[in-house]
């Protein structure tokens, strides 16, 4: 979430360099939903100056398509489920979105000829050796270890899988 609209330009910029490294792409267009921020004029010449994007200001029932799409996202369709089934409370909510997410984008679907999204865009199948339960029991070691009489690790819950985040309980 972007702090002010001053910020979009060198948001977009990061994002713009992160995408040519790490996917070898460039982008092409941005759309947007004719916000005040995209509709600067000095915002748009600058996209179309530095990095050659076009701009695509979409009209009103484009913006209640997109926002219907985003409404029935998988991840958030299935993110009370995990939660329910985890026990844990609504401030995980957004640790729920991101595990469904990162197993939805690992499973094949249909519409990509039973290839995953990871697949398309890594061009590797992913592995699934490292899923774990949201919300399982795991042991996070203690990694200061000055006594030998300290615990050796701690009994945590298991939230994420971006660096395996986990809850000290």
């Amino acid at each position: 979430m972007l702090q002010g609209k001053t910020l979009v330009f060198s948001t977009v910029k990061q994002f713009y360099h992160m995408i040519d490294t790490q996917f070898k792409t460039k982008i092409l267009m941005i759309s947007s939903d004719n916000g005040s921020k995209f509709k600067l004029l000095a915002l748009t010449f600058l996209l179309q100056m530095a990095f050659y994007i076009k701009t695509q200001l979409l009209k009103l029932h484009r913006k209640m398509e997109l926002w219907k799409k985003k409404k029935t996202l998988p991840s958030l369709k299935y993110c009370p489920a995990i939660r329910f089934h985890a026990g844990l409370p609504k401030s995980f909510w957004n640790e729920c979105v991101l595990s469904t997410t990162h197993i939805i984008n690992r499973l094949p679907m249909f519409n990509l000829s039973w290839k995953s999204p990871f697949e398309i865009l890594y061009k590797q199948v992913p592995h699934y050796s490292n899923l774990r339960t949201t919300g399982c029991l795991c042991f996070a070691a203690n990694v200061r270890e000055e006594c030998k009489f300290e615990t050796i690790a701690h009994k945590c819950v298991s939230l994420g899988y971006k660096g395996y985040k986990v809850f000290d309980l």
